[in-house]
């Protein structure tokens, strides 16, 4: 057994947990890792998943190992991982969501976060994997007494309103493009009650990603720019599997640069501080310093 564990060494990686099911994750295997990661972070959690076909396994898996270990679960269901954002930072809970984000469909994995929103990466993913593999400490396994509570928490409800309060309803004529992924439950017709015209594309829950894939490379969003151009629209947007990532196209159907899209949304929302993820070029840097902001990078 110990052979096995080392063998999975692979999953465990800088910034989440990630494999092919049941080749790498396999449900006894997400159960060990789900009490490891209580062991490691004894604290209520919201588990939820990407619409994967593998999700419903991985997630259940995972939810039955952290009740083992003692720890209450609160399961979000099926959404959006900013559902799960929202449960994590504004509930207080940490968060566990099953997804392998841009990756292809046999692919599946666990993004983590502490309960004040800090992810859970780097060391934190490599102690879990040691707890995991037997060579940190002992997992902790709950009696009958201390077993967790298992609790159903629907948000995407709560939060499609927190989204509401936040976005400015203007008008624009919008093409989104789902992939078939977890946005298609949620985004279209979020963007309708701001008071946006929505055309949607590949907007049915397909686990397969059979449209474009589950990753918004701008070689595969032709689609999308034509839909663009030939409807006269201003804008579209194109979502990875999950909703973490997004590209977008102009009037013109030309794809933007991540540096240009936050520049025109710097313009529209007021200029402030900016938080950056690392592989954003220095454009956005010299634009962020020109007005006196200051930027932030992150992973």
């Amino acid at each position: 057994m110990g052979m096995r564990y080392e063998e999975l060494y692979h999953i465990f990686r800088a910034y989440d947990i990630r494999g092919i099911f049941n080749r790498d994750l396999t449900v006894d295997v997400v159960a060990r890792i789900g009490m490891a990661v209580a062991t490691y972070s004894h604290t209520p959690y919201a588990v939820g998943g990407d619409t994967r076909g593998s999700t419903p396994a991985i997630k259940h898996a995972l939810i039955s190992g952290m009740l083992a270990a003692g720890v209450d679960v609160y399961d979000i269901g099926i959404t959006p991982i900013g559902v799960a954002m929202y449960a994590n930072v504004h509930k207080g809970l940490g968060m566990a969501y099953v997804t392998a984000s841009h990756l292809p469909p046999e692919w599946n994995g666990i993004k983590l976060c502490r309960p004040n929103g800090d992810p859970m990466v780097g060391d934190d993913i490599y102690r879990i994997r040691d707890i995991f593999m037997g060579k940190y400490g002992e997992i902790i396994k709950a009696d009958y007494k201390s077993t967790g509570k298992y609790m159903k928490y629907d948000l995407m409800e709560e939060y499609a309103g927190f989204i509401k309060e936040l976005a400015e309803g203007t008008g624009v004529k919008v093409v989104v493009d789902c992939c078939n992924g977890a946005t298609s439950l949620l985004v279209p017709r979020l963007y309708r009650d701001i008071g946006h015209k929505v055309i949607g594309i590949n907007c049915d829950v397909d686990p397969r990603f059979p449209a474009r894939g589950s990753e918004p490379e701008p070689e595969l969003l032709g689609k999308l720019s034509r839909e663009v151009v030939e409807n006269k629209f201003q804008a579209g947007v194109a979502f990875d599997g999950d909703g973490d990532r997004t590209l977008f196209v102009d009037e013109k159907g030309r794809i933007l640069s991540a540096e240009q899209a936050a520049i025109v949304m710097l313009e529209g929302m007021g200029k402030g501080d900016v938080v950056a993820n690392v592989e954003c070029s220095m454009i956005i840097d010299e634009y962020v310093k020109e007005y006196g902001g200051r930027i932030y990078r992150v992973p």
